[in-house]
């Protein structure tokens, strides 16, 4: 697919553009000073002792509150303790349990105990999504996304991890999605069929939040000297188009989890990078082990 040019005055093409790549206009920027040739891993100038770096700058940061609305059904696999220990190739208890069973029983069953681990839940036991997933979303997106000549992702390194940041450590579902004070579960029950890991056929069984339902709000907090407010959108943008949530995405080759911006908004103040920490408290309390001592010379 031939790459797509830049449109209109700002330089920035339709974020949702099914464009191979989406070139975000260049800007000048006064790199430090290099010396001798040195670089650090990533390419760019290393920064060295004549170099100047503000670090005050360094610290102002941006939030935008990102709503996002799903656009498609989304399934939920997500692995449990429980799962994870079933790791071994073998048949899992559940398929035990089911075996021989008639159909409503295998549906009683899946509905009661299989489908309920596969939710993704906070300590409150709340539905949602862990915003590392979200993250990953943004990554893969990179790929689509160049800014200042580089390719945000590619097939071995992201940059989106060190230029952004999610506030959230979970991204709550709305009260639709919660289970309701009747007992009624906010989602669906989904029935599939696939490969397993032994090359047999076998039945998918998920939870599915359906279209209308299903959405989340996150705070991205990033510094737009590194990386503009539009290319943040565009990745968020080009995530829920071409990547998705959950299982059986379009990252997947699936039509689940795509979602889009149905809102966006920059937040008054944006938290300091140490607001999790009071940094300068660490330093004074922290109290470190003796170091070992040097081995004696032979």
């Amino acid at each position: 697919m031939a790459r797509r040019k830049n449109t209109g005055t700002s330089g920035s093409p339709d974020p949702d553009a099914p464009a191979s790549t989406v070139q975000v206009g260049s800007r000048k920027k006064t790199r430090p000073r290099q010396t001798d040739g040195a670089n650090d891993n990533s390419g760019h100038a290393a920064v060295t002792a004549e170099s100047e770096f503000d670090e005050e700058a360094f610290r102002k940061v941006v939030a935008f509150q990102v709503t996002c609305v799903g656009i498609s059904p989304i399934l939920m696999a997500a692995a449990d303790e429980r799962k994870t220990l079933e790791i071994d190739g073998g048949i899992s208890e559940d398929d035990k349990a089911e075996k021989g069973s008639s159909v409503e029983a295998i549906r009683e069953h899946a509905r009661k105990y299989v489908m309920p681990r596969k939710l993704y839940r906070d300590a409150a036991g709340r539905v949602g999504i862990p915003a590392e997933n979200f993250l990953e979303a943004l990554m893969q997106a990179g790929v689509k996304i160049k800014h200042d000549k580089k390719q945000l992702t590619t097939g071995k390194h992201s940059y989106v991890p060190s230029l952004l940041d999610i506030v959230e450590d979970f991204l709550l579902f709305p009260e639709s999605c919660q289970d309701q004070p009747d007992g009624t579960p906010g989602w669906v029950e989904d029935y599939d069929h696939g490969w397993g890991k032994t090359g047999t056929f076998v039945a998918i069984k998920r939870p599915k939040f359906e279209v209308g339902s299903w959405g989340f709000r996150a705070t991205l907090m990033f510094n737009p000297s590194e990386i503009p407010p539009k290319v943040v959108r565009q990745l968020v943008a080009i995530a829920g188009r071409f990547v998705g949530l959950g299982g059986h995405r379009p990252g997947k080759r699936g039509r689940f989890g795509k979602f889009v911006i149905g809102d966006w908004q920059q937040l008054a103040v944006a938290p300091a990078l140490n607001d999790r920490i009071d940094v300068q408290k660490f330093v004074k309390d922290a109290r470190w082990p003796e170091p070992m001592p040097a081995a004696a010379s032979t």
